[in-house]
């Protein structure tokens, strides 16, 4: 069903709210992962979805699915009370965290994740990422740039979850004297930036970085013919990170969820 621009930005307002409300009160926090208001941007992954993320993981990352991995990587499910389905042998398990593993399992092959102390992930949803990453690494500094109105909610989330050196932090155009991380990571929220959003994170976070993960979706690209300003193409986001001498490498992203859908890495 095609929504409009105005309709997205209701939604996106009541998501907002309800980071809010969650971040405030701890009655609706034990909720929040399964509020309408709340899925409209996060914990959206389907059932369907998460069944692919989980053959995908059975394929090609089987150590994940044992114990007592996949026991630690299923407290992302401890609190927030998420949409759970049981899929085959008994496992019981939201597919958000599903992909998240999966997220997990693509930065392992593609980088050595030992050697990177310091993480940033633009638009971090509640924390999730950080939390699974850190079942299986340590590290001493993991910053999540957000919105104002969700940093509350993700510094809640990973406090509760006992994340170390993660905290969520928003940022302007003003913004100076930020930290040069190893590695920076996207799941999807960089690409549904503007482009004067995301010339910021390039010129704060990305360009400053060694390496990165950018998995890319074009989601609302049928919004261009209501007046829906979008960022970078794909060509163009590319041109201009080669032009920063990093070397860039496009994979397509499997399982894929949406059309068009992409994943970027960039190393120096």
């Amino acid at each position: 069903m095609y929504r409009t621009a105005t309709s997205i930005v209701k939604e996106i307002s009541a998501y907002l709210n309800a980071c809010q409300s969650a971040a405030k009160d701890d009655s609706v926090f034990e909720q929040f992962k399964s509020s309408s208001d709340y899925r409209y941007v996060l914990e959206h992954v389907t059932e369907d979805q998460g069944r692919e993320y989980l053959e995908f993981l059975k394929q090609h990352k089987p150590s994940y699915l044992k114990e007592p991995v996949f026991t630690n990587f299923k407290g992302n499910d401890s609190l927030g009370s998420p949409i759970k389905y049981d899929y085959e042998n008994g496992i019981s398990v939201s597919p958000t965290t599903l992909r998240y593993m999966k997220v997990l399992s693509d930065l392992e092959k593609y980088f050595d994740l030992e050697k990177v102390d310091n993480f940033a992930e633009i638009g971090g949803g509640y924390g999730g990422q950080s939390f699974i990453t850190s079942c299986l690494y340590s590290f001493k500094r993991y910053d999540i740039y957000d919105l104002e109105e969700v940093c509350p909610l993700i510094n809640k989330y990973v406090r509760k979850m006992e994340v170390p050196n993660v905290k969520a932090v928003y940022i302007d155009e003003n913004s100076s004297n930020l930290p040069t991380y190893d590695f920076v990571m996207s799941n999807y929220a960089f690409s549904e930036l503007v482009e004067d959003e995301q010339d910021m994170y390039l010129e704060k976070v990305i360009f400053p970085s060694k390496m990165g993960y950018l998995t890319c979706n074009y989601i609302y690209t049928e919004m261009q013919k209501d007046n829906y300003v979008m960022g970078y193409a794909k060509e163009d986001l590319v041109r201009i990170m080669k032009n920063q001498g990093f070397q860039v490498e496009i994979f397509e992203e499997v399982p894929n969820t949406h059309k068009n859908n992409y994943i970027l890495i960039y190393k120096r």
